[in-house]
């Protein structure tokens, strides 16, 4: 859980989020156990999927931000499409559909399987 404290008048000593959550609210306390469990199991697990995002106009969505970008298979939408259908995954797709508004704990991983 984290927050930005701006010190100089740049970013005008702002505090973000200006209204922090109620971390104690029971809704934030599952949200956290939920997220901090399906990190932890991944890396127990060892599995740390590649997931390309969206291909854009500057490559692929979460590419740009890797600096493994540069070596990475040039078909690593096709790969993470294989690899998103395995029940190994299934912890980061829950918290990636929660992240994006969807329910996280879906059985649908629109996988092939």
């Amino acid at each position: 859980i984290a927050a930005y404290a701006f010190v100089t008048s740049r970013g005008q000593f702002q505090f973000r989020p200006e209204s922090p959550a109620d971390y104690n609210s029971e809704k934030n306390q599952a949200n956290l156990r939920d997220t901090l469990g399906a990190i932890l199991g991944g890396i127990q697990n060892g599995v740390f999927p590649a997931n390309p995002g969206e291909l854009g106009y500057f490559g692929y969505e979460n590419c740009s931000f890797c600096d493994f970008d540069s070596i990475c298979s040039s078909r690593r939408d096709v790969q993470w499409n294989r690899k998103s259908g395995d029940n190994a995954v299934q912890g980061y797709l829950n918290l990636i559909r929660k992240e994006s508004g969807g329910e996280g704990d879906s059985d649908d991983d629109g996988g092939d399987n």
